[in-house]
């Protein structure tokens, strides 16, 4: 419930432009979230087995519920994110290794790098950050930069990368997808599946910044390679490499653990 509070400004924005458009935009929602809900949803419901009963609340854990069920109901997007990152470190210091608890956990955390941690560490080292997501999109587009500012091929005019295309901000999805594909399946996160999870962010740098690349040599379609159906081909793009990545990588750590 937290989670779905956080994710309501997406929602209510993609109703207000009918059920059309919600059906076909996943209520504005990126399929990497919906994923991971998911996943909470399968893991919770799986079977009791030996040694992973669900535990007796403790006073503790009933003050922790009341807290996170509070910033479900409050008004606020943020609040039901602090919500959802509550409820996963709570889940994950309470929880025994491999078990539910610390599975859901593991996943609640990672949704919080795209609820909270990205957009946070992009707002307080936002300079920086983007200065080097447009130095690597000019260095493989051929053009220059300055600052946040890539110049289009052959033209003295620069175009702005801000904090909603920078490629950092969109690593957070291979997270959350890798977390959840991994807790679904029970792969424990040893260094294996860290690598895994560095192979899969670097992967989905890679095509923002080819998508800005891309820009910078079709400046008459700016629109069309930014927010238009170019860019939603970039982002389908960008998911499938992620989830091709995390799947075959995750078949391959599950074949070795057996």
């Amino acid at each position: 419930m937290a989670g779905v509070n956080a994710l309501a400004s997406n929602l209510l924005a993609s109703f207000a432009r009918g059920w059309a458009t919600t059906l076909l935009d996943l209520g504005g929602v990126n399929p990497a979230l919906w994923f991971a809900l998911f996943a909470i949803g399968s893991i919770a419901a799986e079977p009791d087995e030996a040694g992973d009963a669900r535990p007796a609340m403790t006073a503790r854990d009933w003050l922790v519920f009341a807290a996170v069920l509070g910033a479900a109901f409050t008004p606020i997007p943020l609040a039901g994110a602090v919500g959802v990152f509550l409820g996963g470190l709570w889940m994950l210091l309470r929880g025994t290794k491999g078990s539910r608890a610390r599975r859901i956990g593991v996943i609640a955390l990672a949704l919080t790098s795209m609820l909270i941690w990205g957009r946070a560490l992009l707002v307080l080292a936002g300079g920086p950050v983007l200065s080097l997501d447009a130095a690597f999109v000019a260095w493989l587009a051929g053009t220059t930069a300055q600052g946040n500012l890539v110049y289009f091929a052959g033209e003295a005019q620069p175009f702005v990368i801000g904090f909603g295309c920078s490629s950092m901000d969109n690593m957070t999805l291979a997270v959350l997808f890798w977390a959840a594909l991994t807790q679904l399946l029970r792969i424990p996160l040893d260094r294996h599946s860290v690598l895994l999870c560095m192979t899969a962010m670097g992967a989905n740098l890679f095509v923002n910044v080819l998508r800005l690349a891309v820009i910078a040599h079709k400046q008459q379609y700016y629109d069309y390679w930014h927010s238009g159906p170019g860019g939603m081909l970039f982002a389908w793009a960008g998911l499938a490499v992620v989830a091709v990545i995390v799947g075959v990588g995750c078949a391959r750590l599950a074949d070795r653990r057996a």
